[in-house]
């Protein structure tokens, strides 16, 4: 169990507090900045022999949900916290995944990613976290193009 991992099952626990969502996504927001974290968010699939085949196989059981896609999701879980804190860490954690030069975030992955904040800026109440949102966003976009 990687320290990612844990991380992820702390977010997503149901009995999880805002502070403690926070610190676990500070904790992830370290590790993609120091360069831990290192992937993609294609999807690869294998048979038993080890061949690959692309996305459009049929056979469900050999698909692997990369780290960087599983770790996308699970920060977008939180999306609807109204703590000002868990929403600009989650800014924050997003930003760093999509501009990092170790993490390739494609196809889904960047939609939700952008979907997330963007999801963000439109419920947050705090004016602080409208701002840094937006500036996210326009980060992001520029990455992107």
């Amino acid at each position: 169990l990687t320290a990612i991992n844990c991380y992820c099952l702390t977010i997503t626990h149901p009995m999880a507090t805002p502070k403690m969502i926070e610190i676990a996504l500070e904790c992830i927001g370290l590790l993609i900045s120091n360069r831990y974290v290192i992937g993609s968010t294609t999807v690869t699939v294998t048979t038993k022999l080890g061949e690959n085949l692309d996305d459009s196989g049929d056979d469900e059981d050999f698909k692997k949900v990369p780290d960087v896609m599983r770790l996308i999701n699970c920060i977008c879980e939180c999306a609807d916290n109204a703590s000002d804190a868990v929403q600009s860490a989650m800014t924050k954690d997003l930003l760093s995944l999509m501009t990092s030069p170790f993490c390739s975030v494609h196809e889904a992955g960047m939609l939700k990613a952008v979907r997330t904040v963007f999801h963000i800026y439109l419920i947050t109440k705090h004016e602080d976290v409208r701002k840094m949102s937006r500036e996210v966003l326009l980060d992001m976009l520029r990455s992107v193009f």
